[in-house]
């Protein structure tokens, strides 16, 4: 057989170096019995799927281990075989539009297929982008490629993007996308976790890192919004301050509900920030009346609770109103001074 040379154009359409010339290279030459033995690779670069396609799934893997193994590529019967058999996929009839157009354009080859991998690539790179995501070169190629072959839309690229991306083969079974490339230390990511920390902060809840990063993981993706988490936050900000659970779920922070009661403690103890899981202030919210219902201490009981403590005895507060009442105490008995 004579050697296949890639800048003859055998098929006769102006373009040497195509799938079609290397097929039509073959019939020309005679080789109708075509080699003794095809890899996956030979098979996939004569039909234009491409290999990465193979790998990742079964129902396509299968299908071209059955080609290989009963010889379709022998003979014209067997490549229309295979072809029939290729169309009749579950992949396909998924995403056969996409991948018809994406199949001839890369068969075509030329600027024109270079043009739309080149678009698909910056639609994908825009993307990270916005969702401040890490993506290596070869990442850009390979989802743009991908987007472009199996028609993602942006909403399905954000899944890819934050390893939320999940499809099922022929078989049923299930594939995803390991590929978390967020950066959670900046842009997009950063600005939604900090702005949930506040929150939880205001209201006297926490969360791990690993919650956070789940959530901006799924708001990324698509799969939920920042109202969802601001209500979760709001739940459990409610289950721990049940006298203003309703309050705090319509928007109101337990810091600016519970502000008469720090202020009287960065007052009384000198104090430029109260957190709201202090223990002292704690005792202020954790009352029941005769019913069992929660119900709060009044801000007078709460004040003179707070001048009893040894931090207020220490404080300069405490200090100053003790010395006062010392001198009142010596001007009451004559003393002057």
């Amino acid at each position: 057989m004579a050697e296949y040379n890639k800048e003859k154009d055998y098929d006769g359409d102006g373009k040497p170096g195509t799938k079609k010339d290397k097929r039509e290279w073959k019939r020309l030459d005679g080789d109708k019995d075509g080699p003794e033995v095809l890899t996956s690779q030979e098979l996939a670069d004569l039909s234009g799927v491409p290999d990465e396609w193979i790998q990742e799934n079964t129902e396509i893997r299968d299908l071209f281990n059955r080609a290989i193994a009963e010889g379709w590529h022998k003979s014209a019967l067997g490549q229309a075989k295979f072809t029939e058999a290729f169309l009749a996929t579950n992949t396909y009839q998924k995403h056969g539009a996409d991948m018809a157009a994406y199949l001839v354009a890369k068969d075509k080859g030329g600027k024109d297929f270079t043009d739309l991998l080149t678009d698909s690539e910056q639609r994908v790179l825009a993307l990270a982008t916005e969702l401040g995501a890490n993506l290596t070169d070869e990442q850009i190629k390979q989802f743009g490629d991908r987007a472009l072959a199996f028609g993602w839309d942006d909403s399905e690229l954000r899944k890819v993007l934050t390893g939320q991306y999940s499809f099922s083969d022929g078989y049923g079974t299930m594939h995803t996308y390991d590929t978390d490339l967020l950066d959670y230390d900046k842009g997009y990511a950063q600005n939604q976790i900090t702005s949930l920390k506040n929150l939880a902060h205001k209201n006297g809840v926490g969360f791990n890192d690993g919650w956070y990063n789940s959530a901006v993981r799924s708001m990324a993706a698509g799969l939920s919004t920042a109202d969802d988490y601001i209500a979760e936050i709001r739940r459990q900000a409610g289950s721990m301050f049940p006298q203003w659970r309703e309050r705090i779920e319509a928007g109101f922070d337990a810091i600016d509900l519970a502000s008469p009661y720090t202020e009287i403690m960065k007052r009384r103890l000198g104090r430029a920030d109260v957190d709201l899981n202090d223990p002292l202030l704690k005792k202020a919210f954790n009352g029941v009346d005769d019913k069992g219902a929660p119900t709060m201490m009044g801000t007078w009981d709460f004040e003179k609770m707070v001048k009893r403590t040894d931090e207020w005895a220490e404080s300069k507060d405490g200090h100053d109103e003790v010395m006062s009442l010392v001198r009142e105490m010596g001007r009451t008995m004559g003393f002057t001074g």
